[in-house]
C-alpha cells in the first residue's frame, strides 16, 4: 500500500552531542573571519549569519546522511534496500549558521523552486526554553519556526526546537522565525539539499 501526505513533508530527527559540538565549534571559528559575514544575501534580519566552511559541509554528508536518505525515502513514496548514507543521492549545495539574538527574526521566506532545506539548531539556551514555557497568547511561541502551507485554507505547522533538532523540508515551503526577548543567542545552522 503507497503511503499519502496530506500538505508537504517536514520531517524532524534528532543529531548527537557530538555532531552539535563539533558543527558548532566551526561556526564559531568562521565567525570569526568577517568575510564569511553572508548577511546580505539573507532574509534574515539577524545581524550575524555566516557561510559555513567547507569542512562543516563534509561533515554534514557524513554525519546526516541517514537523515537526508529517509527524506528522500519518504518523498518518493519508497523504501530504500540499502539504508545506509548514499550521498550519489544528494548533496548539500549551501549551509550558513545564525546567530540570533533578543528581537532578531526571519520574515515568511522559501529557499528556492526545489530540492530540500534543512535547519539544525546547534545551542538553544535555557533562557529561551523558559520563555517560550512562560508564554501565553495564541500566536505562536518566542523563537519558533512556523511553516507556511497554502491549500483549501492557508494552515500553518509550529515547532518550537531544541538543541539537536533537524528539520528537513521542501525548499519551497514559506516558513519564517518568531523573535523572542530573552537575553540570549540561539545558534542553527541552515541549508539546501539537491537531490540527483
Amino acid at each position: 500500500m503507497q503511503p499519502y501526505y496530506l500538505g508537504p513533508l517536514i520531517f524532524k530527527a534528532e543529531v548527537s552531542d557530538q555532531v552539535v559540538d563539533w558543527l558548532l565549534t566551526d561556526a564559531e571559528n568562521q565567525r570569526l573571519d568577517k568575510r564569511y559575514q553572508i548577511r546580505e544575501l539573507l532574509a534574515g534580519h539577524i545581524e550575524e549569519e555566516y557561510d559555513n566552511s567547507f569542512s562543516a559541509v563534509d561533515y554534514l554528508t557524513m554525519n546526516c546522511n541517514q537523515i537526508f536518505d529517509q527524506y528522500l525515502n519518504h518523498l518518493s513514496h519508497c523504501v530504500d534496500e540499502n539504508p545506509e548514507g548514499n550521498p550519489q543521492r544528494w548533496r548539500i549545495t549551501s549551509a550558513w549558521t545564525n546567530f540570533m539574538k533578543s528581537g532578531e527574526f526571519n520574515p515568511p521566506h522559501k529557499h528556492g523552486p526545489v530540492g530540500a532545506s534543512f535547519v539544525l539548531y546547534l545551542d538553544v539556551p535555557t533562557l529561551l526554553q523558559e520563555e517560550q514555557n512562560d508564554h501565553k497568547g495564541k500566536s505562536e511561541p518566542p523563537g519558533s519556526i512556523n511553516f507556511l502551507h497554502s491549500g483549501i485554507n492557508t494552515c500553518g505547522y509550529t515547532f518550537t526546537p531544541k538543541t539537536g533538532d533537524i528539520l528537513v523540508f521542501p525548499s519551497s515551503l514559506a516558513h519564517s522565525v518568531w523573535p523572542y526577548r530573552s537575553d540570549c543567542e540561539r545558534v542553527s545552522l541552515a541549508g539546501n539539499v539537491e537531490f540527483n
